[in-house]
């Protein structure tokens, strides 16, 4: 696989889990769902929002594909966080918007390449 290099606000995810993020993002599942999470987190924001956190508008999401014509979509929690970088990092507008937890410091003995959500 080749060596993505990951955006500012990224860097508290591995590699590897970018990597997943991205070619998740890459299929029409993930693009319906960004585009719904970028359309309900616009909407929030015209409503006159000046801060949101990304679960606010994946259960808006959520909400959509239950009862809307996208029924059967799941929405996962590990790219709830990473969706709301990516908008910030694709329309600036909502670089403020989102209330995100900073990069960790390095911890000694922690390799912050190592994907430990990854069972293998």
């Amino acid at each position: 696989m080749e060596d993505i290099n990951k955006p500012a606000g990224f860097g508290r995810y591995s590699e590897a889990k970018y990597k997943r993020f991205k070619a998740w993002l890459d299929t029409p599942h993930g693009q319906n769902v960004y585009r719904m999470f970028k359309q309900f987190s616009q909407v929030y924001k015209d409503a006159g929002h000046e801060k949101c956190g990304a679960n606010c508008v994946g259960n808006r999401v959520r909400w959509e594909v239950s009862v809307g014509p996208y029924s059967g979509f799941k929405i996962s929690n590990d790219w709830l966080p990473m969706l709301a970088r990516q908008l910030a990092h694709d329309d600036t507008g909502f670089k403020d918007f989102f209330r995100f937890h900073a990069d960790p410091e390095p911890v000694e003995g922690i390799d912050p390449e190592h994907d430990y959500d990854d069972p293998a």
